[in-house]
């Protein structure tokens, strides 16, 4: 299936004024990030969501599905800009081990922006991540736990249907009207193993000399 490229370029600022207000405060919350005002830049991206969720509402009343979809990046980004203030926050203080969680939380947020953005150097994506790969490499992490277990109960985000019914026509990972539809765990059995790994698609479990750390 052919993922759709977003563009923010792309959204009528006259038919969506508050699409300025949201690029304003994406503008001022790295401003923020710039000047060590971490606490200034999670308000703000606090105010984008709220923001962001009433664009996504007003484009779903409008019947349009791809200003819809520009909304969840738009909250993507926020996250971002707060999930790198409080990686920055905590490094302050010197408690890197602990702000570990809050880099990996930065890069899913990238990953996701540039497998949906058409042109990735819109609100300069493509640095932020390759400075967010930059300073991950600086950690010591080479070892990852990646844990199984068996699931009797799964539904989607989106119907709340299993994603084996058929009445369930939604993908995980793609976008449907401003929400990314993904499979929800509601019941496991049991847990089987853990296994180590070098390339975990979730590196939140740490293998650091012989202690196991989850974020």
């Amino acid at each position: 299936m052919n993922i759709i490229r977003y563009d923010f370029s792309k959204i009528n600022k006259s038919k969506y004024p508050s699409s300025n207000i949201i690029f304003e405060l994406i503008r001022s919350g790295y401003e923020h990030l710039q000047n060590k005002e971490y606490d200034n830049a999670i308000e703000d991206s606090t105010k984008g969501i709220s923001l962001s969720e009433n664009f996504r509402i007003e484009a779903v009343n409008k019947k349009d599905e791809y200003t819809a979809n520009l909304s969840f990046m738009f909250k993507v980004y926020f996250d971002l800009i707060t999930a790198i203030a409080n990686f920055w926050k905590i490094c302050d203080n010197a408690d890197y081990q602990d702000a570990w969680s809050f880099l990996q939380d930065a890069l899913g947020c990238t990953k996701t922006l540039i497998r949906f953005i058409a042109d990735e150097s819109q609100l300069s994506l493509d640095n932020i991540h390759k400075y967010l790969c930059q300073v991950e490499m600086l950690y010591p992490y080479s070892y990852f736990a990646s844990i199984a277990a068996t699931v009797t109960k799964i539904t989607c985000s989106i119907c709340k249907r299993s994603p084996y019914d058929p009445e369930c026509n939604h993908i995980a990972g793609e976008l449907y009207w401003g929400e990314m539809a993904v499979h929800i765990v509601e019941e496991i059995e049991k847990g089987s193993h853990v296994a180590l790994t070098k390339n975990p698609k979730d590196k939140r479990c740490i293998i650091f000399g012989s202690v196991l750390i989850c974020g």
